[in-house]
């Protein structure tokens, strides 16, 4: 696939990573995996992604503020979190940082 999307997977956990790849795999996408905050900000910096997929706990630091300081900068970026953390209180402040979905793991592939 010519067009598909540069996508870039920011989760410390290496079975959630594995599995979110396998999803994009399946559908023909390719994605980068970083595992932790700081790598995955200088990916996010360096190379132009239209999806960043972090999570919210990572070591470095939380992906929530990471979003919103992304977003702060103008990263246009789709961002859906992908998070342990599922209280609506969670998916709440995710969303206020300036996410674009918030799922609570786990999840499942064909879940909306």
């Amino acid at each position: 696939m010519t067009d598909a999307p540069r996508i870039l997977i920011v989760e410390d956990d290496p079975v959630t990573a594995r599995d979110i790849r396998a999803m994009l795999d399946q559908n023909g996408w390719q994605a980068d995996h970083r595992d932790t905050l700081p790598d995955g900000i200088t990916a996010a910096t360096d190379t132009s992604y239209d999806v960043i997929i972090p999570d919210r706990m990572l070591p470095g630091g939380d992906g929530i503020t990471a979003t919103a300081n992304l977003r702060a900068t103008g990263c246009q970026a789709m961002v859906p979190v992908v998070n342990a953390l599922g209280l609506a209180q969670d998916r709440t402040e995710g969303l206020d940082s300036g996410a674009d979905d918030y799922t609570a793991k786990p999840f499942e592939a064909d879940e909306p």
